[in-house]
């Protein structure tokens, strides 16, 4: 992939079958991520919390996010990120299998947050991936 790419990106996917997948989505688009897994939206505060509190380089520069989670929704974490101003400005895709859910960007800033349908194959899963990381590449600046 020749287009700017973003260095770190936390997933925050409780289904060990679409980590699975959007790894191999990113290993088809050829992106070199740091690709950091919560599996809910707990650990998912936790990880963000700590990265803001050593420096804010620690931050992803993409954060995939479900909003079916256990412990703490999507929107829980949105709601958390939101609160916190040393998180204002993370970038946010919702990559979730609900399509009636494409208001959660409310709930953060829809600047910083696009809304994504998981697709039913792994070829559309790919194309989805493209469009996520034109929205970082469009949203970050680079």
């Amino acid at each position: 992939m020749s287009e700017p790419q973003p260095r770190s990106i936390l997933l925050v996917e409780d289904n060990p079958g679409d980590v699975v997948m959007t790894r191999e989505a990113m290993g088809r688009l050829e992106v070199h991520a740091e690709l950091y897994v919560v599996t809910d939206g707990g650990q998912a505060i936790d990880y963000l919390k700590s990265a803001a509190g050593q420096q804010p380089d620690q931050l992803p520069d993409l954060v995939l996010l479900d909003l079916n989670l256990p412990v703490r929704t999507g929107r829980e974490v949105l709601a958390e990120v939101n609160a916190d101003p040393r998180l204002h400005g993370l970038l946010v895709a919702i990559l979730t299998s609900s399509a009636h859910e494409q208001d959660a960007c409310h709930h953060y800033r829809p600047e910083y947050c696009q809304y994504f349908q998981k697709p039913p194959t792994f070829r559309e899963l790919v194309e989805r991936m493209r469009d996520i990381l034109r929205f970082w590449a469009t949203r970050s600046g680079r």
